[in-house]
């Protein structure tokens, strides 16, 4: 079976691995609680193509990364501004941070995701809370007091890792919009 994508809806595809998150539970406060996470990478050939049709690449790649999406939420949401996360294994902190509690843990390091390794990994969470907000003009909410730590811990996740190889093939060509812009 020949799958055909453009590079674009690669790229979508490859983004929205997981759309719902995982629950991180904070009474796993312990590395005996640790709940099993499993972090599966999927490969498959690959075959690209350029503008003109030529093939440019030819062998098997990584289509689905090894991460999950994960959140952990505070006993309180009223008036929390932000949540701080590091992982203490790793000493690794996600660098994007959804819905202000949501995010992505990966066991390769990247810019938007917490790097965890196989195995137990100790995460240590904050969660900052405004008391005060000032609305401005275009209707935009800005804290108007000192950030303050209500909720801090720590929890335990165990990392599973398994690799996949995918049967048949993906075809990856430019988009004619693409071709376009590379003239």
């Amino acid at each position: 079976m020949v799958k055909l994508f453009t590079s674009l809806g690669a790229s979508l595809l490859i983004g929205l691995t997981a759309c719902s998150p995982n629950n991180l539970n904070k009474s796993d406060n312990s590395p005996g609680m640790a709940k099993d996470y499993l972090i599966t990478r999927q490969f498959q050939r690959v075959v690209r193509y350029n503008c003109t049709g030529q093939l440019i690449s030819d062998k098997v790649e990584t289509v689905s990364p090894p991460n999950i999406y994960v959140q952990t939420a505070p006993q309180n949401g009223y008036h929390l501004d932000h949540a701080d996360y590091l992982n203490l294994t790793t000493n690794s902190r996600p660098g994007c941070i959804t819905s202000q509690t949501q995010f992505s843990i990966d066991t390769s390091p990247t810019a938007c995701n917490m790097q965890v390794v196989v195995g137990l990994n100790q995460i240590k969470y904050d969660f900052y809370y405004c008391d005060s907000y000032i609305t401005q003009p275009n209707g935009s909410a800005n804290c108007s007091a000192p950030l303050k730590v209500g909720e801090s811990g720590q929890l335990y996740i165990n990392i599973k890792y398994q690799e996949k190889s995918l049967d048949g093939m993906t075809e990856v060509k430019p988009t004619s919009n693409e071709c376009l812009t590379r003239r």
